[in-house]
């Protein structure tokens, strides 16, 4: 291993992997791959708690995420006005979520075009890992 600190225990790997029934090989314990992998995860963990303006990194940081949803395009025209509809709401005593969007066009009725592709959009967010409206530039 290079000039890198080791984020694992090489017996307790050696030990699973014969649990299993199978040797593990000296590049896979020894080597810099599994230490990058662990090392990659943990940094992602760190910025999901830095995007939620935590110190603290929790098990929900940490985790193999599926590969990003495509945002679908809306109208921004449209999503401002209802983001401007609920900010005259009770919800201006706290941050934006984007659940509050679903929420307000589902509970409104609205159900032409423009109004669910801002649902997908919502949720394409939501399914990224992304919780205020916050969190992204319109």
């Amino acid at each position: 291993m290079s000039a890198k600190k080791l984020l694992y225990f090489k017996s307790r790997i050696r030990d699973y992997i014969h649990k299993k029934g199978m040797w593990a090989g000296s590049d896979v314990v020894e080597g810099t791959k599994l230490n990058n992998l662990i090392q990659a995860l943990l940094d992602a963990g760190i910025e999901r708690a830095k995007l939620n303006k935590r110190k603290t990194v929790r098990p929900h940081d940490v985790y193999v995420a599926p590969p990003p949803v495509p945002i679908p395009p809306v109208d921004k025209k449209i999503l401002k006005q209802v983001i401007g509809k609920l900010d005259k709401t009770k919800v201006k005593k706290r941050k934006l979520m984007f659940y509050d969007i679903v929420n307000y066009i589902i509970r409104n009725k609205m159900e032409e075009e423009p109004y669910d592709q801002i649902i997908l959009w919502s949720n394409a967010h939501i399914r990224n890992g992304y919780t205020f409206l916050e969190e992204i530039n319109l």
